[in-house]
């Protein structure tokens, strides 16, 4: 096992508040033990993705997982290396694993290494620093360290590579 470095944090927890599928709210991931940060994806932000996305031919829940996940990603990404366990709140019931690998893909295509790090789903309640974190930049009573842009969400949907479903109006037809 290789050197633990000096400021590596054992675990971390991670809250959601603003739910990705409500756009008419912005949505908050907050991550803290050891660690303090949160990522903003604002509602027009959100409503922009959509938008785009299903011009596109992308449907269903899947979107805002994919979204969810992405943002996660932007949010450890920059503390990766100080990580060891992150413990996710059980907001996607269900979706666990579909979570993991969509978030251990981005690892993979971006060369993030993540060796020692851990994910666990568990039930993260309102006393935790994550939910006061997530809660209280939802309410704007503290500033998100991150903001997440409409290009960096679509940019990983890797549009180029997914064929057309059809439209709305085809598929109403």
């Amino acid at each position: 096992m290789g050197n633990i470095p000096k400021d590596h944090v054992k675990s971390v927890e991670l809250d959601i508040s603003g739910r990705v599928e409500d756009t008419s709210t912005d949505t908050i991931i907050a991550l803290a033990n050891g660690v303090v940060s949160s990522l903003l994806i604002d509602k027009q932000t959100k409503r922009a993705c959509l938008n785009k996305l299903r011009k596109l031919g992308y449907f269903g829940d899947s979107i805002y997982l994919r979204i969810y996940v992405i943002g996660l990603y932007y949010l450890i990404r920059p503390i990766i290396s100080k990580l060891g366990l992150v413990i996710l709140d059980e907001d996607f019931r269900g979706k666990e694993g579909f979570i993991k690998e969509q978030l251990i893909n981005l690892f993979l295509k971006y060369k993030v290494k993540f060796n020692e790090l851990s994910f666990l789903f568990k039930y993260i309640g309102k006393r935790s620093p994550a939910h006061k974190i997530a809660i209280s930049s939802l309410r704007k009573k503290i500033k998100c360290d991150l903001i997440i842009t409409e290009s960096q969400i679509i940019n990983e949907f890797s549009l180029g590579k997914r064929k057309r479903l059809g439209t709305a109006k085809s598929r109403n037809s």
